[in-house]
This record gives C-alpha cells, structure tokens and sequence, in this order.
C-alpha cells in the first residue's frame, strides 16, 4: 500500500454481505482506514452524493458487477460521466463465472477488473496501480480525462477534437461512442449515424441504445434489429426501457407473420409488466384470433413437431420418409405457422431431398421457401445454398 493514500475514502458495493465484510477486511490488513459499504447501486449513489455535500466525497470505489437494481456496470458507467464523478477510481470485482473483457469494461469507465476469489496480494497490487493511474496519468490518460471535461462541459467541438486524436491509438467502444455524440451536439447528423451503424456488432450498451432508436426511426426490423433489442431486454436494469422494447420486438415479429415468437415475447413481457395496458391488450387481441396460441395442447404439439423435425435434423436426413411426413405436416400447419416458421422449415425439407439424392426437389423447395418468406432473415443462406446446389 502506498502509505499517504492510507485514509482515502473507499467504498465497497456488493449486494453479499459476506464478501462485502471480506474485501474490507481485506482492506483493512492493507491499512486502509475509511472504508464505506453499499449493498446496491441505488443505496451507492445516494451515498456518494451524500458525502459529495458533506464534504468528505468518496475517493475510490470497488463494485460488483452483479447487482440488484442498477448493475455494477451501469453504476460505473453513471458517475463516469457526470462532472463532479468522473475521474473518482473505479474497479470492478467480477464474480467466479464472469467473463473479462476489457476492451467493454474499459468503455464503461473501469479502471480495472478483478476476478474472484482473488489474494490480499493481488488487491494491494491493483489498489497501488489505480491510485498511481491517476497520481501520475501517463499522457494517454491526460488526453482522455480532458476530452471528457470537455464533453461532460459541452464544449462538443473541442471534445470531438481531443476524441479523434486518442482514436488513433485507443479505437475502443467508448471513444467512438463520444465521437458520435459530439457529432450529433454539434448537428452533423449524417456523420454520427454513419459512426453509430459501424458499431452493431458492439457489445456496448449505450451504442446499442443509439442504434436502436436510429434503426427504429428508420423502420429497421432484420435479424440484428431483433438481436441488438433482445440484448437490452436482458441488459436493461430500468424496468421503464424494457416494456417499449418488448413491443417493438412484437411489432417485428408481427410484421413477419412471426405467430408464435410474437405470442412468446408478449408472454414474456406480461410477466415482468402484469398490468401493462397495451401488452394485456395485444395478447388478447392475438387470442381472439389465432385461438391456437393459447391452447397449451396444440401448442405443445407445434413445439414438439419443430423440434423433431427442424432442431434434431439428422432424424431427416438420414430417411427419405421423414421427408415425406415433413412435407405433409408443413401442408397440415400451413395455416398455423407463421411466414418465418414456414420458410425455415421448407428450407430444412429442401436439405432432407437433397441429402437424400432428389436435387430437383431440392431446388423446388429452396425456391418456395424465399418465396414464402421474401424478407425472411434466413434469404442470404438460401440463396447461398441454391447457387451451390445448382
């Protein structure tokens, strides 16, 4: 321990109390004297600003990233960018089954990650490397904390300079993210959506947020339209953000005749929001007309049919007959499968023919099922397969 940061206030948040009392132990055999706890983000937050007013603000802070309420990332992520937080030392404790990945976790604002369990050893160690990271910022580091005074100030010109500049060496989640936002405050619009598209593959939250709305403003439903919103729903920790995405995942799924994955996403989301207006609303509404959605039998029924046919496909490959009943189902279900559902298993028939030695029928198949599904996310691989079949 760096002996003249021995009484810097620390807190400690995790919502176990009995890791929460370990680490401060831990702490206190290093010599740290001020040590706070916080059992969620929530009770964090209110006593950081507590202690800001009291003039006694808290210097360091060691989260878990499994909280209730708001996770240890978005609690990060909160005080990073606000004016009076942002340059208060950040490290987050990931538990025994998460994965590292610094390249997000930086972009959320920690400054270092620890794995549990882990030794008194090596948290001195992390504790000296933060501390100094910002006693002694290396030039990089300099840079960073002003183009973020900047931002957080509204100085977006300057900020999208400083941005651009730590992008030549620091392409990260974060910093193309800031750039887009001067972008967007300063009114070129063309060039923050242009940057915003170019991170869909992002595992980066407020990025995805971005490009939610962009692709929801341009009427955007495909495949990774519906992975970006899943990958909110289940990182949202505001239960207010969840519900608008549930229906537009609805939405989607009705656009594309998508029955049953409407009908499951409803179900899902009336169990986290019972008094939903809109949501109690839809579920009736598709009740009332596809009777079939909410009668369990019939539905267990359709579920076990894809799933001996279309998950376990070796079971059709290997016999032309099951090609033959596949065939005969589809014409059975036709009115109850949605567009999407039809397509995929037309294409899974098409394989069975084919591996079966019947390329023409093959070929009939493949062709139906684009037809069927023009829009269809799985368009690109059919295609693919055709002209290899050809």
């Amino acid at each position: 321990m760096l002996k003249k940061f021995q009484n810097i206030n620390i807190l400690i948040i995790n919502e176990h109390y009995i890791l929460r009392k370990t680490i401060k132990d831990m702490l206190k055999a290093l010599g740290y004297n001020n040590i706070s706890l916080a059992s969620s983000g929530e009770e964090a937050l209110e006593l950081i600003n507590s202690c800001q007013k009291a003039n006694t603000r808290i210097q360091f802070i060691l989260s878990g990233d499994t909280l209730s309420g708001i996770s240890g990332f978005d609690l990060i992520y909160q005080l990073k960018n606000s004016p009076e937080y942002f340059k208060i030392p950040a490290v987050l404790i990931n538990d025994e089954t998460s994965e590292i990945h610094n390249d997000i976790e930086s972009s959320y604002g920690i400054d270092f990650s620890l794995q549990s369990p882990f030794k008194v050893s090596e948290l001195d160690q992390m504790m000296d490397f933060v501390i100094m990271r910002y006693e002694e910022p290396s030039e990089e580091d300099k840079l960073y904390f002003e183009a973020q005074q900047q931002y957080l100030s509204g100085n977006y010109q300057k900020a999208v300079t400083l941005f651009m500049t730590l992008a030549k060496t620091q392409n990260t989640p974060i910093i193309i993210y800031k750039i887009a936002q001067c972008l967007k405050n300063i009114g070129s619009y063309d060039n923050y959506k242009k940057i915003m598209l170019s991170q869909i593959n992002s595992k980066f939250v407020p990025s995805l947020r971005e490009i939610y709305e962009i692709q929801k403003e341009e009427g955007t439903d495909d495949s990774q339209t519906i992975d970006i919103i899943k990958m909110l729903i289940e990182s949202e920790w505001e239960k207010n953000r969840k519900e608008p995405l549930y229906l537009r995942l609805f939405s989607i799924y009705i656009n594309n005749k998508a029955l049953n994955k409407a009908y499951d996403t409803l179900k899902d989301a009336v169990s986290i929001f019972p008094k939903s207006t809109e949501i109690n609303k839809n579920i009736q509404e598709l009740e009332t007309k596809f009777p079939f959605l909410s009668q369990e039998a019939k539905s267990e029924t359709i579920i076990n049919k894809g799933t001996k046919y279309i998950n376990d496909k070796r079971i059709i490959y290997r016999k032309l007959k099951n090609s033959r009943k596949l065939e005969k189902e589809i014409e059975e279900l036709e009115s109850k499968l949605g567009f999407a559902e039809k397509s995929e298993w037309l294409f899974d028939l098409s394989v069975a023919y084919l591996e079966n030695g019947n390329g023409k029928k093959a070929k009939e198949l493949a062709l139906k099922a684009i037809t069927v599904a023009p829009s269809e996310y799985n368009t690109a691989e059919i295609k693919k397969y055709l002209s290899e079949i050809s």
